[in-house]
């Protein structure tokens, strides 16, 4: 069922997306980069638990009481 308003939403939407499509790209690139930044601080504290203590040597001798 097709709402007669719904093809004056679709209008709306390709008007503010034209008006502000700089911020569009902004707040794109940014959510980009938080998830890069994100997957880098991850890998980095991987890499790294097992030489700060976190993660036992032999991955056998891991339990809950060791954190």
């Amino acid at each position: 069922m097709v709402e007669p308003g719904s093809e004056n939403d679709e209008k709306v939407w390709k008007k503010f997306l034209r008006k502000h499509w700089t911020i569009v790209i902004v707040l794109i690139v940014g959510a980009i980069m938080v998830v890069a930044g994100a997957l880098y601080v991850f890998l980095w504290f991987v890499k790294d638990a097992q030489t700060t203590g976190l993660v036992p040597v032999t991955l056998g001798l891991w339990a809950m009481n060791h954190l």
